[in-house]
């Protein structure tokens, strides 16, 4: 005897089939609340301004240079792990903290002669710790307040090319590379959001004030500069003599995702 075969009874079949499959996964769906979640990954990256102005080249580049140009923002990338007990969040983390790179910027002197062009790049390393409490909190956002502190391994690079009308006025120096490395310990205040994004994970926003003071930076290796030949492990100074000094403090506002890992 032949069974016909209904196209809506198959249909029929695999669905109940694929309802039986599937429903139990659905049934036991994790479902997101702060109150629950305890660890987790995370990225973040900010933006800001930047109190370093010339303080990298400008007092080092001859008594008499003058630059128009200034670093005036100040951007950040950090990765980390972060640990929650109720309210209270700590955060381990690694910052790359890269204010804006100067390239082709001209130094002259009183006259309007270009003496130089040079390209500066500052890079500090942060590994840093930071603790948030969530002052408002319910199953799916959060309020955040927080402090951070860290010790940022900062490395200056400026890369001079001198003009003739420069190698003349600044004793005869040639195009060279200056670079100088230095550390302090300093750290950030915050306050920010936190939402549940889709499934595990979390988008964050933050704004904040970052506090990174170096009062001493040293050569990281011999050169002829145009405040004489320097050799590694030597204090970087300005033209007048003075300790170079780097001012990292800034406004900043940043975002991130944290993805939430099941325990």
């Amino acid at each position: 005897m032949k069974i016909e075969k209904d196209p809506r009874s198959l249909f029929a079949v695999f669905s109940t089939m694929a309802m039986l499959v599937l429903v139990p996964e659905f049934s036991a769906a994790r479902v997101f609340d702060f109150s629950q979640e305890y660890l987790s990954t995370y990225i973040r990256g900010t933006g800001g301004l930047s109190n370093l102005n010339k303080d990298a080249y400008g007092a080092a580049s001859g008594a008499t240079t003058t630059f128009e140009d200034k670093v005036e923002f100040n951007f950040s990338g950090e990765v980390g792990v972060a640990l929650s007990v109720s309210q209270v969040t700590l955060r381990l983390g690694v910052e790359g903290l890269v204010p804006k790179e100067l390239d082709g910027i001209e130094g002259k002197d009183g006259s309007g002669v270009n003496l130089l062009t040079l390209r500066s790049e500052t890079l500090g390393i942060v590994p840093t710790v930071s603790v948030e409490i969530a002052v408002y909190q319910d199953a799916s956002a959060r309020f955040l307040v927080g402090i951070g502190i860290g010790k940022a391994s900062v490395t200056v690079t400026n890369t001079y090319t001198l003009t003739a009308a420069g190698t003349a006025a600044l004793g005869g120096v040639t195009d060279y590379t200056e670079v100088a490395k230095g550390s302090a310990i300093g750290g950030n205040a915050f306050a920010g959001i936190e939402s549940l994004f889709t499934d595990n994970v979390t988008f964050t926003a933050e704004v904040g004030y970052r506090y990174y003071q170096l009062n001493e930076l040293k050569h990281d290796q011999s050169a002829a500069t145009i405040v004489g030949n320097v050799v590694a492990g030597d204090r970087a100074v300005n033209s007048d003599g003075s300790d170079r000094t780097l001012n990292l403090k800034g406004l900043y506002a940043g975002i991130g995702l944290r993805f939430y890992i099941g325990l």
